[in-house]
């Protein structure tokens, strides 16, 4: 039997595709808030900033492909990260754990995601107006999350983002 949270999110997925194809700044937006939640599962093995990190590839790649490159221009900062990049997966190759290091080349990747994302997207002032009221409304909310956790018996307070540390 299946389970109504797969639903749900199944249906959470549909709007936020929708929200993202009709303004694609709100991918960001999304992007912004699953920084508070990086280790809630929403499904078996999928994080929720995983799951962002994935849609901000479709995205950013069909936003590529309809828009073109749009003032991103090759420079030294941007050929340190493809360095770092190659270094990180070449480094599969020699590494004592290899399941470690594909694990730091998909952070990577996720990443690099995100930067393109808010790089490539975010254009206006209102854009960076919504994108910072994004980062404070997620603030506020999960600090809330934060602050009851501790005071109903947690050791410390640690809100969605697993360890504090």
């Amino acid at each position: 039997m299946a389970k109504p949270t797969y639903g749900i999110g199944l249906v959470a997925a549909v709007v936020l595709l929708v929200a993202v194809a009709a303004r694609p700044v709100v991918l960001v937006c999304i992007l912004v808030f699953t920084l508070f939640v990086e280790s809630v599962h929403i499904a078996p093995g999928l994080t929720a900033d995983r799951a962002a990190g994935g849609l901000a590839i479709v995205v950013l790649a069909a936003y590529l492909f309809q828009h073109g490159l749009r003032g991103l221009r090759f420079n030294w900062l941007i050929g340190m990260v493809l360095a770092y990049g190659a270094w990180s997966l070449l480094s599969y190759y020699w590494s004592a754990y290899q399941s470690a290091a594909l694990k730091v080349f998909v952070s990577y990747v996720l990443a690099l995601a995100y930067m393109l994302a808010i790089a490539v997207m975010v254009r206006r002032v209102g854009d960076v107006q919504l994108v910072f009221g994004t980062m404070a409304l997620g603030a506020f909310i999960f600090g809330l999350v934060a602050f009851v956790s501790y005071k109903s018996g947690t050791y410390r307070a640690a809100g969605l983002q697993g360890d504090p540390n």
